[in-house]
């Protein structure tokens, strides 16, 4: 969460209001991603421990339940033996596994989700900068290319003055002569 704090402040700091991105938040990026990325992963291997842990659990369930199938269904219904001590303890160890799993699991993947998030927001920040920068770019190729057009109709008049200046100065040369 710091990383992501940083840099929503480097962003909220724009040149000139522009909405783009300032050069400390362009810097921020790159470092940002790789961190929140490896985080992300980070959390998502846990996630899939979590999982681990329920379906471990769950596999020591089956010794309780197996017992208290045998204890309905017994051929003979007559007292079942005692649950043994072992059972009982796998049992609850199942219990216990699952519970923490599923605990595991929703902590986990809230914060998968979030790191996505922070890491959309990123992605949408700096896309937002390029295309900003990109009609910016535009612009100035379109300036440019009206100046340059410019300059060449200057260019052509100039050529069209001089020409018609050397046709007066010989025209004047020739009638003094």
């Amino acid at each position: 969460m710091i990383l992501s704090n940083i840099f929503s402040s480097a962003t909220s700091i724009s040149n000139s209001g522009s909405g783009k991105l300032s050069e400390m938040a362009r810097v921020l990026a790159p470092v940002a991603r790789v961190a929140m990325e490896h985080l992300r992963h980070d959390d998502e291997v846990c996630l899939k421990l979590s999982t681990a842990l329920v379906v471990i659990g769950v596999f020591l369930e089956v010794f309780e339940i197996r017992h208290d199938l045998r204890e309905k269904t017994g051929p003979f219904k007559i007292h079942p033996p005692e649950m043994p001590k072992w059972v009982i303890r796998a049992g609850f160890l199942g219990w216990l596994m699952i519970v923490g799993g599923v605990a595991g699991e929703f902590v986990f993947e809230s914060a998968v989700s979030t790191w996505s998030e922070q890491l959309d927001s990123l992605s949408n920040a700096l896309l937002g900068d390029a295309q900003l920068s990109a009609g910016d770019a535009a612009a100035n190729a379109q300036n440019a290319s009206t100046s340059a057009q410019e300059a060449i109709n200057s260019e052509r008049e100039l050529e069209a003055m001089t020409t018609t200046l050397r046709r007066q100065i010989e025209t004047a040369r020739k009638k003094q002569v």
